[in-house]
């Protein structure tokens, strides 16, 4: 990175740090009604490009947008499941799936290659069942897969928690420019590699302040929207669910 970017990072950094100490005053917004997904989901077994089997669940809400979790190394699909399942303010369908290696998927846990694929057989899954509109909110190692699958489809956004700056041979940092204006950025100031990492990411994706966060503590990942952590981080997402969708498609309108 030059001397400006990082310089750049860095003052973002702090001013970002100062925002957050001032919003996380306010009291939430009130979620307005929206229909409940149906309870636990409806499970699925999908096939990858290469042969990979994989489990999934999803939550059919909204016929047009979904938003697909990715989880973060050695977890699972369960980790994603209480946010997933949550009715939101505006209808969003949810889908979670177990990358391959990881929890019922069978597969090498290490492939990270491998786990791009995954996540595309994923996006082919919802656009299948005809959702027009995927947004893909990944934590930690599921942050980069979706950084990696979204740098190539260009109508797909990203929330990405804890996000490093690379993930064995997913190189987030050289694929992140192409996301300019479709990526939201998270991280904890004491989860100290994530924090660092969402700095030089700022940088290089040139991602407005008002997309990106910095919390105070070291909560990590899906930790960062539990209930012990605070709810700064779930408004947060719950704003950009609402409100951080491409447009659909002209031939689809």
């Amino acid at each position: 990175m030059t001397y400006g970017r990082r310089a750049w990072a860095v003052g973002w950094l702090v001013a970002a740090i100062i925002v957050i100490g001032c919003g996380a005053a306010a009291p939430p917004a009130t979620p307005e009604p929206s229909p409940t997904p149906p309870d636990g989901g409806t499970e699925h077994e999908l096939v990858t490009a290469d042969g990979q089997m994989l489990t999934a669940r999803l939550w059919q809400v909204d016929t047009d947008r979904v938003a697909i979790y990715l989880h973060e190394y050695r977890e699972d699909q369960s980790s994603w499941r209480p946010f997933a399942s949550m009715t939101r303010r505006l209808p969003v369908s949810a889908i979670t799936f177990d990358f391959r290696g990881h929890g019922v998927s069978p597969g090498l846990p290490d492939d990270a290659v491998g786990m791009v694929e995954d996540a595309r057989a994923v996006i082919a899954f919802a656009r299948e069942r005809g959702y027009t509109q995927v947004m893909l909110v990944g934590a930690g190692m599921g942050a980069s897969v979706a950084v990696a699958v979204a740098a190539d489809q260009p109508d797909i956004h990203v929330i990405g928690l804890s996000t490093p700056s690379e993930f064995d041979l997913l190189l987030t940092l050289e694929a992140i420019p192409a996301l300019e204006g479709r990526i939201a950025l998270a991280a904890s100031v004491h989860d100290l590699s994530a924090a660092h990492s969402l700095g030089e990411l700022a940088a290089a994706s040139r991602t407005p302040e008002q997309r990106m966060r910095l919390y105070e503590g070291r909560a990590h990942g899906v930790d960062m929207l539990s209930a012990e952590f605070g709810a700064v981080a779930v408004e947060f997402v719950e704003e950009l669910l609402a409100a951080f969708w491409p447009p659909a498609p002209a031939s689809l309108r």
